[in-house]
């Protein structure tokens, strides 16, 4: 074996995950809060946590792993500063739990730990590229809280299953990571309806791939079920969704549903980048299949996580347009881009396994021609038909970010939001004008204040920083 290649081809794609993580990291210092932001900062400032926490839970929503994540809120705390620090860790815990996920797919493999860390890499590139939206995933801190940290839960609660599995039976390391996974499955569900119904589907394919589960996949099976009855069955959703009329069209939204669901898999499994990053991915994903750990059982059913893949992305769709006549939110696509990324990746190596128990061959090209092919698949800006006003507007969210760090569009958002916190702070006026931002970056920008003093986000601004009104001229 040629060590040097591997070793190459490795630091490679380590560069790679590093160039596609910088311009996320260079704005998190760009950042600020949306208007949703002080919502909760406000009732804390008269209330108590656990006040908080039962009329939140009571009221307005059942998502408790949410509530309890907004007790550690940065602007009840550090103000505006922290919220950077806050935005950068959550991404920074984003690609953590990437490299605690590759662990858990090739525990029991045989992999050298440089082969799992390139298979980290790679994992935080796929999620990277294509992230449905950034501004509502990394840099609106309410939104990470809902959508961005049940990825996190999820994947570490992944990586701590397969190692509870693997771990020598009543060994104190077994036991702390059943601990671990515990905890994930609890928090999990709880937060959006969205993590419920797939952690159902998840305990569901836990069930379904080991029928003669030990007494502790039950455990962690009813400690999700569990939490997903907690916050499906909570007051609040049901408060939330009798204070607004609705009209059904079950047969309209299912049918929606259904295109929408297809249209989604069709642009995310066509998106050029993936396919040099699944061939490069062969060799490693064919040695787990091959081994005989976790994930190598946890597959043993080559079409369970295909089907499980499609039924969650249906599910999501469907209550989406159920509920809003509209596919899932961007935000909300954040998690269900995960999912499809996991279920993904579990239905390649099930048919890696069952392709080796025909004896068929992994197909091999060139690893130089796939890293040629991945930067072109980067680089590009999808603009095929040469349009003038489409060039540089990148398709991959990471061209997107680099554009908005390049031309210098996040630093001017950034100057005109801190001129609005200063006359804010500074001025002795109830009700304040603010001057309209000179930019809306895309990967970091979602809303702004209007003209109307009433609007709600309006509000939630002016008694933030102790006004009547304020609004944009």
């Amino acid at each position: 074996m040629d060590t040097r290649k591997y070793s190459s081809q490795r630091i490679a794609i380590h560069c790679v995950a590093a160039l596609v993580l910088l311009p996320f990291l260079a704005l998190a210092a760009y950042s600020h809060p949306y208007y949703d932001d002080y919502a909760a900062v406000l009732e804390l400032r008269h209330s108590s946590f656990a006040s908080y926490f039962i009329y939140n839970y009571q009221n307005w929503s059942g998502r408790y792993a949410f509530l309890f994540a907004n007790g550690a809120y940065p602007l009840r705390f550090g103000g505006m500063q922290l919220y950077h620090y806050t935005v950068a860790g959550l991404i920074l815990s984003l690609v953590g739990s990437c490299y605690a996920l590759a662990w858990g797919l090739t525990v029991g493999s045989r992999l050298r730990l440089a082969a799992k860390g390139a298979m980290g890499s790679g994992l935080v590139i796929a999620l990277l590229i294509l992230f449905p939206s950034p501004a509502e995933g990394f840099y609106w801190a309410l939104s990470s809280y809902t959508y961005l940290l049940p990825i996190v839960v999820g994947f570490g609660g992944f990586a701590m299953g397969c190692g509870h599995a693997a771990a020598p039976p009543g060994s104190i390391q077994q036991r702390v990571l059943f601990v671990g996974l515990m905890v994930a499955a609890a928090l999990f569900p709880g937060f959006s309806e969205f993590s419920a119904g797939l952690s159902l589907l998840l305990v569901a394919g836990l069930l379904l791939a080991f029928p003669k589960a030990r007494r502790s996949y039950w455990g962690v099976a009813l400690t999700a079920v569990t939490g997903a009855t907690i916050m499906l069955l909570a007051p609040g959703n049901f408060n939330r969704l009798h204070t607004s009329p609705h009209e059904w069209h079950l047969a309209w939204d299912s049918g929606h549903a259904l295109i929408a669901t297809a249209y989604t898999l069709l642009n995310w499994t066509a998106f050029p980048a993936f396919w040099p990053l699944l061939a490069l991915a062969l060799p490693l994903l064919g040695k787990v299949a091959a081994g005989n750990g976790p994930v190598a059982r946890l597959v043993r059913l080559p079409f369970l996580w295909p089907i499980l893949l499609i039924v969650g992305l249906t599910g999501c769709y469907i209550f989406g347009y159920v509920v809003l006549h509209c596919p899932p939110l961007l935000r909300v696509r954040n998690i269900l881009y995960a999912y499809f990324i996991v279920t993904g990746l579990l239905s390649i190596i099930g048919l890696i396994q069952f392709a080796q128990r025909q004896g068929w061959a992994l197909p091999r090209v060139s690893p130089a021609v796939l890293f040629a092919l991945l930067a072109l698949a980067l680089l590009s800006d999808g603009n095929g038909r040469l349009r003038g006003e489409a060039i540089g507007r990148s398709y991959s969210t990471v061209g997107q970010a680099y554009r908005d760090l390049i031309s210098g569009d996040a630093q001017r958002y950034d100057i005109a939001v801190r001129r609005r916190y200063s006359l804010l702070q500074t001025t002795a006026a109830d009700s304040v004008a603010l001057q309209s931002l000179p930019t809306a970056p895309n990967s970091i920008f979602l809303y702004d204040i209007g003209n109307n003093p009433n609007h709600w986000c309006n509000k939630l601004l002016a008694r933030y920083f102790h006004k009547k009104a304020v609004w944009v001229q």
